[in-house]
C-alpha cells in the first residue's frame, strides 16, 4: 500500500505531485460529498483582500485555517469550505485612489462615486490567480468556484440580518474603545490599517470639557457687554453657543447685536440632522429682529476646516432661502489656509465662493492670510473683512493687509475676537493697533489713514450687520452715541480730534455709550447691568467650573 520513501526526495516535487493527484481526482469534492450526511461543524474564516498580494505570513494562517476544517472532516463532520474575498475597507479606497491620481474624499467626489466604486470593484481582483496558486500551493481547501464576496447584495443583506437577529436577542450593546483615528479619511482605523504606513502625529491641541451651565454663560456675556459698553461699543457681532442665554443678555443689557449659532461638523451629513443648525433654525424664528430690531439673528459656520464640503453648500443654501447674513472664519492661520488649498486645490475664499457662501451678505473674521484673487472675490461679493489685529498677534496668526482690503475697495470692519483670545474687549486699543500695523507691515506711514480706522470701527461694521439706519449722527438715523472725556492732556493740542482719538485716546476716556437713544454707560455708571452682582456671579462660576476641572482630573 504505501511506496517506499526515497531518501533523496525533493520536496517541492512531491508537493507538487501530490497537489497534482488532489486535483486529477477532485479529492476535495469527494471527501465533502462523502460526509454530507454528517453534523455540520461550521468555520468561520475571515477571508483575505485580493487587491493585496499574499506573503510569507499568510502560509501559516492559511494552514491553521486548513488544519482545523481538515481534522472535523475526518472526525466525521459536514465541514462546508466556501472561500470569501472580502472587498471592503479603507485598504481598496487608498490604492484606486493613488491609481486614479486623487487626493481625498472631495476629489473622490468630483471624480464620480460611481465610477470610483467601479475602480474599486476591478481593483480587489487585482490578485485573485495569486492568491488562489498560493492556498493551493498550501495545501488550502475551499471552494475557489462559488466564493461569497462581500460587495455583493446577497451577502450585505445577510449581514443586517445577522446583526438584526443579534438586536433582537439582547446581544448587541454599546460601548466604548479608544481607536486609531484617520482626520483625512475621516473613519477610525483597524490595527490591520494601522500597520499599512500611518504615522502618529503631534497636534497642539487640549480638550478640556467645562460644565457651563445657562446661567454661567448669562452672566459671562453681561460682564462682556458691560466691557463693551465701558469702552464705547454699541452694537457687535458674535457666534456662540448657549443663543438663549446670549439672547437674554442682550434684551437685558440694551445693546444691540447680531448673533448666531456656530455650526460645524466633521461628517457628510444632512445639515438638518445637526443640533447646531436646528438651533440656528429656533432662535432665527424666536429672536430675529427682538428688542425692537436691537437683536438680529444671523447664520454661522465657524470655518473651513471644521465643516465637511457637503455641509458648507448646504449651509450657503439654507442661508439664502431665509434671506439671512452669514458669519464666518476666513484664513486666519497659515495652516488653515494652507491644508484648504492642498485638501481642494481651492483658498477657503475660492472654496466658500464656489459652495455660494458669499451670494448672500457675509463677514469674514480675521482674513489674515488672504491671497491677492481671494481679496478680489471678496470685492466682488460685497463680503466684510473683519479684522482682530490684536487677537492674531496674541495667537501668533499673523497679520491682516488691512490696506490691501482697503484698496481693492473690500469693506473692512474691526473686531476683538473675544476675551478668549485677546482678554479685552477695548475697541479704542483696537483702533490703535489697526492704524499701526499697515504701516509696519508696508514701511509706509501715509497708508491706512486714522480717518479709515473711524470708519472701519462704525459705519462699515454697521454696514456689515445690515444696519443701514445708524452709524452717522443725522436725521432718521438711530441715536447711537459713544462720548469721550477730551480734557485730559493726552488729547491737547486738539489741532484734529480723528488724529486724537485714534493715536491718543484710551478707552478710559469713554464717559457715556448710548444705543437707540438710550444711555446704558454714564461716568463710571451702568443703567441696565448690575455689574455687582455680575462681577460676583461669574466670579463664583469660574471657581466652581476650575474646581470641577481639578477634580475630575
Amino acid at each position: 500500500m504505501y511506496n517506499k520513501v526515497e531518501t533523496n526526495m525533493n520536496f517541492v516535487d512531491r508537493e507538487k505531485q501530490t497537489e497534482k493527484f488532489w486535483e486529477d481526482h477532485d479529492i476535495f469534492k469527494k471527501s465533502m460529498e462523502q460526509r454530507k450526511q454528517g453534523e455540520t461543524y461550521t468555520f468561520y474564516d475571515g477571508p483575505p483582500t485580493a487587491n493585496g498580494k499574499p506573503h510569507i505570513g499568510h502560509v501559516l494562517t492559511r494552514v491553521i485555517k486548513d488544519m482545523i476544517p481538515r481534522y472535523r472532516t475526518m472526525k466525521g463532520y459536514m465541514v462546508p469550505r466556501k472561500a470569501g474575498w472580502d472587498t471592503h475597507g479603507l485598504p481598496v479606497e487608498l490604492e484606486v485612489e493613488k491609481l486614479l491620481g486623487l487626493d481625498g474624499k472631495e476629489q473622490i467626489e468630483e471624480y464620480g462615486l460611481a465610477p470610483f466604486i467601479d475602480k474599486c470593484k476591478e481593483s480587489v481582483w487585482k490578485y485573485k490567480g495569486m492568491w488562489e496558486d498560493f492556498s493551493r500551493t498550501v495545501g488550502f481547501w475551499a471552494d475557489m468556484d462559488n466564493p461569497y464576496v462581500t460587495y455583493d447584495d446577497n451577502f450585505i443583506e445577510s449581514e443586517w440580518w445577522a446583526l438584526k437577529e443579534i438586536w433582537n436577542k439582547g446581544l448587541l450593546y454599546k460601548g466604548f474603545k479608544i481607536v486609531p483615528y484617520c482626520p483625512r479619511c475621516g473613519t477610525p482605523l483597524s490595527s490591520h490599517e494601522v500597520a499599512q504606513g500611518y504615522k502618529a502625529v503631534k497636534e497642539r491641541s487640549a480638550i478640556v470639557r467645562f460644565k457651563v451651565k445657562g446661567e454661567d454663560a448669562y452672566y459671562s456675556s453681561m460682564l462682556a457687554i458691560a466691557e463693551m459698553l465701558r469702552y464705547g461699543t454699541v452694537s457687535f457681532s458674535d457666534m456662540y453657543f448657549f443663543s438663549e442665554n446670549v439672547a437674554k443678555a442682550v434684551t437685558d443689557s440694551g445693546i444691540k447685536c447680531n448673533f448666531s449659532r456656530a455650526i460645524t461638523s466633521f461628517e457628510d451629513t444632512d445639515i438638518e440632522n445637526l443640533q447646531s443648525f436646528r438651533e440656528s433654525e429656533d432662535i432665527v424664528k424666536r429672536f430675529h429682529n427682538a428688542a425692537d430690531g436691537r437683536l438680529k439673528i444671523d447664520m454661522s459656520l465657524h470655518a473651513e476646516y471644521t465643516n465637511r464640503r457637503t455641509i458648507i453648500e448646504q449651509f450657503a443654501e439654507k442661508v439664502r432661502e431665509r434671506g439671512l447674513r452669514a458669519h464666518i472664519h476666513l484664513s486666519e492661520t497659515k495652516k488653515e489656509h494652507e491644508e484648504c488649498k492642498a485638501k481642494y486645490s481651492l483658498t477657503p475664499t475660492q472654496l466658500f465662493y464656489k459652495c455660494g457662501v458669499f451670494d448672500v451678505p457675509t463677514t469674514a473674521a480675521h482674513c489674515v492670510w488672504v491671497e491677492d484673487g481671494d481679496i478680489e472675490l471678496l470685492r466682488e461679493k460685497g463680503v466684510t473683512a473683519a479684522t482682530c489685529p490684536a487677537s492674531n498677534l496674541k495667537l501668533g496668526s499673523g497679520i491682516c493687509d488691512v490696506y490691501k482690503l482697503l484698496k481693492s475697495g473690500v469693506n473692512v470692519a474691526i473686531g476683538t475676537d473675544s476675551v478668549a483670545s485677546n482678554n479685552n474687549l477695548n475697541m479704542i486699543k483696537e483702533m490703535f493697533l489697526c492704524a499701526l500695523l499697515p504701516k509696519g507691515l508696508h514701511n509706509d506711514a501715509s497708508v491706512v489713514s486714522e480717518r479709515d480706522i473711524l470708519k472701519m470701527a462704525t459705519v462699515n461694521g454697521y454696514k456689515a450687520q445690515g444696519r443701514e439706519d445708524s452709524g452717522a449722527i443725522k436725521a432718521g438715523y438711530k441715536a447711537d452715541l459713544c462720548v469721550l472725556n477730551i480734557e485730559s492732556e493726552h488729547m491737547y493740542p486738539q489741532t484734529d480730534m480723528i488724529n486724537n482719538l485714534v493715536y491718543a485716546a484710551d478707552g478710559a476716556d469713554v464717559v457715556l455709550t448710548m444705543a437707540d437713544g438710550r444711555v446704558l454707560y454714564k461716568d463710571g455708571e451702568f443703567t441696565t447691568i448690575d455689574i455687582e452682582k455680575v462681577k460676583s456671579t461669574v466670579n463664583a462660576a469660574a471657581s466652581r467650573i476650575i474646581s470641577e476641572v481639578k477634580k475630575n482630573g
